[in-house]
């Protein structure tokens, strides 16, 4: 065990704040479940949230590289978090993909996503691709 006020410590702590934090929301455990696992091997620090309403919280706090976020979630509005994120100075910058299983309706927002600089991937989702649309978003090029 390593103590906690030790340099190796402190140098596993700063290491940990340098990878870039992606925030997932999604009411699927199991979803949840899977993007930490592939993310983490990726290098990413993954914040979970199965609550859109708590997950505009989230992302001020935690100031994400990126928001995955779920189209559709039980009681919770997916739009209400993307028009709130926009519209906060203090995370508008942030890059979001919206995921769904339900790909007529994510074919029907992805031009409005794209305008707003974000992008979408249909669930069950390819993690190649999962991962290439979160580097280019992050990296600031854009949707895939």
């Amino acid at each position: 065990m390593v103590d906690p006020g030790s340099r190796i410590a402190n140098t596993m702590a700063a290491r940990h704040d340098e990878l870039p934090t992606i925030v997932a929301v999604d009411d699927t455990p199991e979803i949840l479940d899977l993007l930490t696992m592939v993310l983490t091997e990726e290098g990413f620090q993954v914040v979970c949230c199965s609550d859109a309403d708590r997950a505009l919280e989230i992302v001020v706090a935690e100031r994400p590289a990126l928001v995955i976020v779920d189209l559709t979630m039980a009681g919770v509005s997916t739009w209400g978090l993307i028009d709130a994120l926009i519209a906060d100075p203090r995370t508008r910058h942030i890059p979001f993909i919206i995921c769904s299983g339900a790909v007529q309706e994510l074919r029907k927002a992805e031009t409005r996503v794209q305008s707003l600089g974000g992008d979408v991937l249909d669930k069950p989702f390819d993690i190649d691709l999962l991962v290439r649309k979160i580097q280019h978003l992050i990296a600031g090029v854009g949707p895939t």
